[in-house]
């Protein structure tokens, strides 16, 4: 009589399980990897708005308040009036930036006497720079902008750059010209004061230079800045 063998499929089972298992896993990984990759591109692409808005409105902002801000110094040199001030400015900028344009404005004109006068230390001298930190609004990221006024023409270029985590997101540069109207002009001036009295009385005459600058800044320009 045939014996018939018995047959357990179990173990079959116990290994599609298994490697169903071990798909499902794979599958799952790929998805979560690719939600997490995701969530990070979208998170950049916030950042990368937010600093795109924020250093645009810094840069417009600079630059509605320099166009047509006028500037004006001069210095008097020689045997000037007692009473005179030596050095003053004139024609000042009102706007948010006035002390900022007002400071570069003194700087370069300070380093054009020098050149005037053949200082040597006018030829090692820089651009005025300064670096500004702009608050964006509470929980954005700061706006950093390197302002620089030229030096012998007054013209300047600032840029603005946003950064997240040490990255820069978004760089902007603006340049605004500077048209002067008056470029160390020089006027000669003559007065005349008594010393003695009576028949011993003698008039001196004194002569002294006003040294005067005037300029206004012009249209700014906005472009944009590639990756360094």
């Amino acid at each position: 009589m045939p014996v018939k063998k018995l047959k357990s499929n179990n173990g079959a089972t116990i290994l599609i399980a298994l490697v169903f298992f071990l798909l499902c896993a794979a599958a799952g990984s790929v998805l979560l990897a690719s939600g997490t990759a995701s969530s990070g591109r979208m998170a950049g692409l916030v950042y990368q708005e937010q600093a795109y808005y924020s250093v645009s409105s810094a840069a417009r902002m600079f630059r509605d308040v320099i166009e047509n801000e006028t500037f004006g110094y001069y210095v008097l040199e020689g045997d000037y009036p007692t009473g005179e001030d030596k050095e003053a400015s004139f024609n000042s900028p009102t706007g948010e930036l006035k002390e900022l344009l007002s400071e570069g404005g003194k700087y370069i004109f300070n380093l054009s006497l020098l050149k005037r006068a053949n200082e040597p230390s006018e030829t090692t001298a820089k651009d005025y720079e300064k670096e500004l930190s702009i608050d964006a609004g509470e929980g954005l990221d700061p706006v950093t902008c390197r302002f620089k006024m030229e030096k012998d023409t007054y013209n300047i270029v600032a840029d603005f750059m946003c950064s997240h985590d040490g990255k820069a997101l978004y760089k902007i540069r603006l340049t605004i010209p500077a048209a002067l109207s008056n470029n160390l002009n020089e006027e000669y001036f003559t007065y005349d004061t008594t010393q003695g009295e009576g028949d011993d009385a003698i008039t001196i005459t004194h002569q002294y230079c006003k040294v005067t600058t005037t300029l206004s800044w012009g249209k700014g320009k906005i472009t944009k800045l590639g990756k360094e």
